[in-house]
């Protein structure tokens, strides 16, 4: 059991919108911790499915359902009703793991000082089955680069903060709609201290109804967007190169996904794309990826195959960016 306090020592809030078919799943898992010091708080986007029923026979969670411009609008609102002194933001679709809530308590009895704290992720799918495990790998000299390769560090889901920080650094930029989690975590990163409680406390739930299967492009220009707003009041030769790399990343995209529109057959979309790219930075058409395009355009698929079977280092390339993009969740 975990701790008893007088009032919520953990607020969890749940941003929800016409997730019903999950968001049971949510509800119960966190009843499930068994404590009075964890209080649940549901933000209902006005859903139109089963969601309003499921939470009017909700008795233990507190819960808003009217419609808002968002999920930043619906933390800001689920964390200014908060009393508990700690956040955990789990959305609907996501959970909470057995113990998780204990967990996080014997870790902070260790470390009472701490003001964020972030954890590894287990990624399942619409029915529950594990899809693999994300330890975190967080550094404080990468966590400004996200389209790295474990850039940003570590998932959303699993990360507690105290309500302390939302009140400083606050509120959730409610523009923002697939990466307002890194905004926010920007804004503190310089001024807190991220403790890491290295076990799975959280799972992230892959489908096809979720933000992230809308593919890379909206999170890839809100994160530009988001990255040069952190940059553009530095001084020095590190705000020109990340300015640079911003749109060689985005060009190198562009030219990923227009091959992968080439392999469709959607010859039309392949090219619009690859100009795009060589339009968003000219020097992409230096790049390994496009050279690997131009090879594809002249072999053909047939003969393009057969030699990338015997060059490991092509066929690995062809998959960078998916990699990237599950490794940025």
């Amino acid at each position: 059991m975990i701790m008893k306090y007088n009032q919520p020592f953990i607020s969890v809030v749940t941003p929800s919108l016409n997730q019903g078919r999950f968001l049971k799943k949510n509800i119960e898992n966190i009843r499930s911790q068994e404590s009075d010091s964890v209080e649940h708080i549901i933000i209902d986007g006005g859903s139109t499915d089963e969601t309003l029923d499921m939470l009017q026979s909700c008795r233990h969670a507190i819960w808003v359902s009217e419609q808002d411009r968002g999920q930043a609008e619906a933390l800001n609102k689920g964390i200014s009703m908060a009393r508990g002194e700690w956040i955990v933001w789990i959305n609907s679709d996501d959970f909470l793991l057995p113990g998780a809530l204990q967990k996080f308590i014997d870790y902070i009895d260790t470390k009472p000082d701490a003001r964020f704290v972030y954890s590894n992720c287990t990624f399942v799918d619409e029915n529950n089955t594990v899809l693999g495990q994300r330890k975190a790998q967080y550094r404080p000299d990468t966590f400004y680069y996200w389209w790295k390769p474990h850039g940003a560090g570590f998932a959303q889901p699993g990360t507690f903060f105290r309500k302390s920080l939302w009140e400083q650094y606050g509120p959730f930029d409610e523009t923002l709609h697939y990466m307002m989690d890194y905004d926010f975590w920007l804004r503190i990163h310089e001024n807190v201290r991220f403790d890491y409680l290295d076990d799975c406390l959280a799972a992230y739930r892959v489908h096809g109804d979720a933000k992230t299967a809308l593919g890379w492009r909206p999170f890839v220009e809100e994160g530009i967007t988001v990255s040069r707003r952190f940059w553009q009041n530095r001084k020095g030769i590190q705000k020109t190169q990340v300015k640079m790399q911003l749109a060689y990343m985005y060009a190198q995209q562009l030219m990923t996904e227009g091959m992968r529109c080439r392999r469709r057959g959607d010859k039309v979309q392949a090219r619009q794309l690859w100009s795009k790219a060589l339009a968003t930075n000219p020097v992409v058409f230096l790049s390994f990826t496009h050279m690997r395009f131009r090879l594809w355009q002249f072999l053909g698929d047939s003969r393009y195959h057969a030699l990338s079977n015997k060059i490991p280092g092509l066929k690995k390339l062809e998959n960078v960016f998916e990699e990237r993009e599950y490794h940025r969740l």
